[in-house]
């Protein structure tokens, strides 16, 4: 994006811009009024080229005020200040905020006398916010190009209420002068739980690389950066080993050393870190004329050879072991089996092409390792080398699973009675490899086939080469994925094991079709209310059946019906033969029923014509009757 307004003090760069056709906003300055404007949120004075507060309408607004914790956060939020420039000032207001808060006051609640008094002190000090002037140029009046080095050098301190950072340039010039500007601050409260000072140290100067990196990465000119801390854990800290201590300190100091070289950091006097105005709070007629906090240190603005020397980080000897915060170390002297290491080889991985490949490459590593360098192996990994690995971890597995069988088998002994694969016929094969016998001795299968390798049933390679099988077949059914792992290996209860790794497969659970089972509405009233036998039934036809009409030897036949009438009180049943699917058929049948069941008051069909002819029939003669 082009930017396409500008606004600028320069009345040589403002004719350029116009001719360029870029749109200039420009005011005519009066004798009575100052050309102002906001950047940032912060006024700018176009004529001193310095940035300022306009407090009028804050004041105005705290003139007003009322104690208590609402009006409190509406005065803190009217006051706006992204660069820090009043850092010792606005973090005041920020560890009050901290402490009403603790204390759980409603919006409206007065507030407890001493932070009463304590936020109308902050409030009288509002006025002297608009007499605070900050030179928006870094150089003063010389051009970057005067400059011979560039320095950022950022301070950073803690107490218990709050932990800051502030950041100065310093620029030594070609004429010998040095200028150390105020570029920025930040400032934290502290954390609810209480914390040891160190830590509260640590947190300030991560705040401080943190914010060192944001200007460094802003300026486009070449920096080299200094930190300071009067904290000697904390230089102790940063210019060590992160992984020796507790994770809150681990976390912290890697990511100081991250942003910034542990070389970069130095240890300070107290008195000369402009950071602690910043973790204790400064009234602002103390702020507005404070040069250490403006300028940074005396010493900042003299050459490096006339820097005092400070006293380096005390040595971890002289520094309390709970101060450090070291991890405890367990030494644990541990003798690894070769099984151990195969062990932990194959429950690494979740995929056994991936335990497959990677199994290769360590034989052949290891094979490379034993011979000549020009008998070595460097071409892609070939389908023998596969099958020896797979060979290799089913053989690792078998002696972890089968030691007692193995043993038995070698030893020339039949395998116990008690064992799981005793009916399995096994042997060793000439790899001593345990295999499946069987009766498939005269077929022309290959001997893998006839003989699958053996694997327990409940262990990750055996769930490893399941996956693997439902994969390749496109997540194929039980059957055929059970089908395809017999072709290699023999698992006990199988079909079982196969099921149970299949119903875990999100994929297969994804595309599975599931049908949603209807609601059935509720049932009639007649078969729930209990009645007298047949006094409400239902009826249907069976059949048809094929019958003779009678009992001699011909080939006719005929189709005959058996209506079946159900009582719905009792569940009874009665059966009556019917000669054909007519009306007149059905009415024979249903006074027959009656005679033996008696009149039932209701009948329950479908919609068969002979029962809608029946009915028609019976309805007239309800009529006539």
């Amino acid at each position: 994006m082009d930017l396409r307004k500008w606004r600028t003090n320069s009345s040589e760069l403002n004719q350029r811009l116009k001719n360029l056709n870029f749109e200039v906003d420009e005011h005519k300055e009066s004798l009575n009024t100052l050309i102002t404007s906001k950047v940032l949120g912060v006024g700018w004075n176009e004529k001193s080229d310095t940035f300022y507060f306009d407090s009028s309408d804050l004041g105005t607004f705290l003139s007003k005020r009322i104690n208590t914790k609402r009006y409190l956060l509406q005065a803190a939020g009217r006051l706006f200040d992204p660069v820090g420039f009043i850092g010792p000032y606005t973090i005041r207001i920020k560890c009050l905020i901290q402490e009403i808060w603790c204390l759980g006051l409603d919006w409206d609640a007065k507030l407890p006398k001493h932070l009463e008094v304590s936020w109308n002190k902050w409030c009288n000090e509002i006025h002297y916010l608009s007499e605070i002037k900050i030179p928006r140029y870094y150089f003063q009046n010389f051009l970057p190009l005067n400059a011979t080095t560039i320095q950022l050098h950022c301070f950073s301190d803690a107490s218990k209420k709050a932990n800051g950072t502030v950041a100065y340039l310093r620029i030594e010039l070609n004429d010998g002068n040095i200028i150390s500007s105020f570029v920025a601050s930040k400032g934290r409260v502290a954390p609810l739980k209480a914390l040891l000072i160190p830590r509260l140290e640590l947190m300030g100067a991560l705040l401080s690389a943190r914010l060192s990196d944001k200007i460094a990465t802003a300026l486009i000119l070449p920096v080299s950066r200094f930190y300071w801390t009067d904290s000697s854990i904390t230089c102790y800290w940063i210019k060590g080993d992160f992984n020796k201590h507790k994770v809150f300190v681990k976390n912290r100091i890697k990511e100081i050393q991250k942003l910034s070289d542990p070389k970069e950091w130095r240890h300070c006097k107290g008195k000369d870190n402009p950071a602690d105005l910043i973790s204790r709070g400064l009234p602002l007629n103390d702020l507005k004329n404070n040069k250490i906090w403006w300028h940074g240190p005396k010493w900042l603005t003299m050459k490096q050879t006339e820097w005092p020397l400070f006293s380096e980080p005390i040595a971890e000897t002289e520094i309390n072991n709970d101060k450090l915060e070291l991890k405890k170390s367990i030494n644990v002297n541990t003798a690894v089996e070769k099984r151990q290491i195969e062990n932990n080889l194959i429950s690494r991985y979740s995929s056994f092409s991936k335990l497959i490949r990677i199994s290769a490459l360590c034989l052949r590593f290891i094979y490379n390792c034993k011979v000549n360098p020009v008998l070595r192996k460097i071409d892609c990994i070939s389908a023998s080398e596969f099958d020896h690995v797979t060979k290799v971890l089913v053989k690792q597995v078998q002696l972890n699973e089968f030691l007692t069988e193995i043993k038995c088998l070698k030893n020339g002994q039949p395998i116990l009675k008690g064992s799981k694969i005793s009916s399995l016929n096994v042997f060793l094969d000439e790899d001593e490899i345990l295999r499946v016998g069987g009766r498939l001795k005269h077929s022309t299968l290959s001997e893998f086939q006839k003989h699958q390798m053996m694997l327990p049933k409940a262990h990750h390679l055996t769930d490893l080469i399941i996956e693997y099988y439902h994969k390749k077949s496109l997540h194929s059914g039980l059957q055929t994925t059970l089908y395809l792992i017999r072709q290699f290996y023999w698992i006990p209860s199988g079909q079982n094991r196969v099921r149970r790794i299949l119903n875990k497969c999100i994929t297969c659970f994804r595309t599975k079709t599931q049908t949603i089972n209807q609601m059935m509405g509720d049932l009639p009233r007649d078969r729930i209310v209990p009645s007298r036998p047949f006094e409400k039934v239902g009826l249907d036809y069976a059949g048809p059946i094929i019958t003779k009409p009678n009992l001699k030897r011909s080939r006719a036949t005929l189709k005959s019906y058996i209506a079946i009438f159900i009582c719905f009180s009792t569940k009874a049943t009665h059966l009556e033969v019917v000669s054909d699917l007519t009306t007149e058929a059905f009415l024979a049948c249903l006074r027959r029923f009656i005679a033996r069941r008696s009149k039932p008051s209701v009948i329950w069909s479908d919609n068969a014509t002979n029962f809608k002819g029946a009915r028609n029939i019976l309805n007239e003669w309800n009529e006539i009757c």
